[in-house]
This record gives structure tokens, C-alpha cells and sequence, in this order.
């Protein structure tokens, strides 16, 4: 587990990124999140009514040389506690941990995203999609208009069985392989043929591509007799995506 935690801790009205080095040992990482839910939450009371029992519950689960697995599991557990959508732990091993980065940054954040992002800028390498496990299975929720997986035909349903011969992570598959073709098994119906699919991943940037991908969906479909104005909007929590 390296890099930045980013704990988002979310309810209407009032939002909080909060973020730091990630602590080393698994302790010392519950302790810190302890921290944060306890300034950060936007309910303290209900914080401070919850999250001891929680703490208590899910932290004595833990063996005595816990994995990071075994943390964030844990750790995710105690947030569910709290009962709050937004809530959660992501890591650098999930996309959204680099889309809410990039969102939610602030100026005063500069300094460490320097120091995990080449000249500042928050990217990992993917190929515009939204996954979603079910039972054990990898499916696309999403495919961002006008993205490589989108340009290769990839459709949502589509189930991804692996990449390039190995099982599929929607980051881990393609660190360190932008630019070069990516071969992905997929499934588009219960027990049906495993089609190939070649697709070349990208660096993405999240809050321009989620802009491009907004811009690149925008249409106008005719339906009896009417025009109608379509745009998918990936994300709203930014001033230039409502501009778009």
C-alpha cells in the first residue's frame, strides 16, 4: 500500500477530501483514519457514537501481521459502520482513487501530489471504463464516449474475463502499457463465446477525460417528429464540466 490515502468522507452539502502519506503499518493506518473520521466526518456525533464500537469490532479481527488486503478490509468495514454513502478508503490500486484525487485536489496539496505524480499532474494509465464485480465476475458498468475502450467496440454488459492471458484489473493490467495493444477476453452473453478484443490503453487524466468524454457524447436524436439534446455526464463536481 503506497502513496496517498485518500479517505473521502462525503454527505449533500458538505464535503471533505481528506488526505496524507499513507502510514506504514497497519496500526499505525487505522489509527490515522480514526483521525480523520473523527475531524472530517459530517456528523461528529454520530461519529463519535459509532465508530468506537466499529473500531473495536473489525480492528480485533486483525492477525497479528496483517496484509494490506486484510487492512483495507477492515478498514472499509469500519466506514461501512458509519451508515454514509461517499464514505470509503480507495487506494492507488483503484481507479477512483486517482478520479477523486484529481477532483476533489486542493492548491494546498500540491507538494505531495508532486512527489507521486510526474510535474503534478494526477494520471494513471486505463482505457476509459467502469467496472463492476459481480459474484467473482469483472463487468463494464461504463464506457467513457470517445475513449480507447470505446473506440475498440468495448459495450457495457460486456463482461472482461482477462487481459492479455492474466485476470483483468482495470489498473494493474495496464501500468506501465500505454500506447501498446492489449488483448482482452470478453464475454457478451451468459456462457457465450470468448471474443478477443484488442484495445490500446492511454495515460488518463481524469478530470480532462471525463470533460472530453462528456463533449464526445453529445448529440442530437430525433424521435417522432422532436429533436432532443443528449449528453452523458460523467462527472458535475467541477465549474468547467458544467460549462461543457
Amino acid at each position: 500500500m503506497t502513496g496517498m490515502l485518500a479517505l473521502v468522507l462525503m454527505a449533500p452539502l458538505a464535503v471533505s477530501a481528506a488526505r496524507a502519506q499513507t502510514p506504514a503499518t497497519g496500526p499505525a493506518l487505522i489509527e490515522h483514519v480514526t483521525d480523520l473520521v473523527h475531524r472530517h466526518f459530517y456528523d461528529p456525533d454520530a461519529a463519535a457514537r459509532i465508530w468506537p464500537q466499529a473500531l473495536e469490532e473489525h480492528a480485533a479481527t486483525l492477525s497479528s501481521d496483517p496484509s494490506d488486503n486484510e487492512i483495507e478490509a477492515a478498514v472499509d468495514a469500519m466506514l461501512a459502520a458509519l451508515g454514509a454513502s461517499h464514505t470509503d478508503l480507495y487506494t492507488a490500486d483503484e481507479q477512483a482513487y486517482y478520479e477523486l484525487l484529481d477532483i476533489f485536489a486542493r492548491r494546498d496539496w500540491r507538494a505531495e501530489i508532486r512527489s507521486l505524480f510526474p510535474g503534478g499532474r494526477i494520471a494513471y494509465t486505463g482505457i476509459g471504463v467502469v467496472t463492476k464485480i459481480i459474484e467473482g465476475r469483472t463487468f463494464l458498468a461504463g464506457v467513457h464516449h470517445g475513449g480507447p475502450a470505446a473506440r475498440a467496440g468495448l459495450l457495457v454488459g460486456d463482461e472482461i474475463v482477462e487481459a492479455d492471458g492474466r485476470p483483468f484489473d482495470p489498473v494493474a493490467s495496464f501500468a506501465g502499457r500505454a500506447g501498446r495493444s492489449i488483448a482482452l477476453e470478453i464475454r457478451r452473453s451468459e456462457n457465450g463465446p470468448i471474443e478477443t478484443v484488442d484495445v490500446v490503453p492511454v495515460r488518463i487524466r481524469p478530470n480532462a477525460f471525463f470533460l472530453e468524454a462528456m463533449r464526445a457524447s453529445a448529440r442530437v436524436i430525433a424521435r417522432g417528429g422532436r429533436d432532443f439534446g443528449y449528453i452523458r455526464i460523467w462527472s458535475y463536481a467541477r465549474r468547467d464540466y458544467h460549462a461543457c
